[in-house]
């Protein structure tokens, strides 16, 4: 399972969030965890004297509105299973209702897009690269010529080559662009 940096909420779902940090207790919590990067309910409940069953019951609040998470475990000197808690490093992102659509589109052709980036920046340094030594030879051969034509052999000849690695760009946005704006169209109709 991928682990999503973006947590995008509608309005509707945004309650149990804001039921999780309404509570005095779980704004503690995230505040020791926050401090102390992680923790066990036993630590929590004795770092912050709360009594246990109210840190479980916290803990459970904050584990459905995706605040926290346990990553791992240990086993405790009775034999039972002790998980550790972290917070999540999530971005949180609260939509009205109408555009939780138009957001999770966007949210979805943000990879593609970086992709994009990524291979004209690969284009461009290829073609940097190939282009260096037909130029050095398509210069000497047209300072000849412009010696023999009777001209300065010294004057400088640029050659205008496409940059492909912008059209690959271009193209790419242009096909992002129009795929969202479709998508987009077919939804309200």
């Amino acid at each position: 399972m991928v682990d999503e940096t973006f947590m995008l909420l509608s309005m509707k779902d945004s309650k149990n969030v804001a039921d999780a940090m309404s509570n005095k207790t779980a704004q503690k919590i995230i505040a020791y965890l926050i401090e102390h990067n992680e923790s066990t309910k036993s630590e929590l409940s004795k770092e912050l004297k709360v009594p246990l069953p109210t840190v479980h019951y916290n803990i459970k609040q904050l584990k459905k509105a995706k605040l926290i998470e346990a990553k791992e475990f240990f086993w405790s000197k009775k034999g039972k299973e002790m998980l550790v808690y972290k917070l999540a490093k999530k971005y949180i992102i609260i939509s009205p209702d109408s555009s939780e659509g138009t957001l999770s589109k966007l949210k979805n052709i943000l990879p593609i897009t970086l992709l994009s980036l990524v291979g004209s920046g690969a284009i461009y340094l290829y073609q940097k690269t190939k282009t260096i030594v037909p130029d050095i030879q398509l210069k000497d051969r047209a300072a000849e010529s412009f010696a023999t034509a009777g001209k300065v052999a010294e004057q400088n000849v640029t050659l205008m080559e496409p940059n492909y690695a912008l059209w690959f760009l271009g193209g790419a946005l242009f096909i992002i662009l129009t795929n969202f704006l479709i998508s987009l169209f077919r939804k309200k109709s």
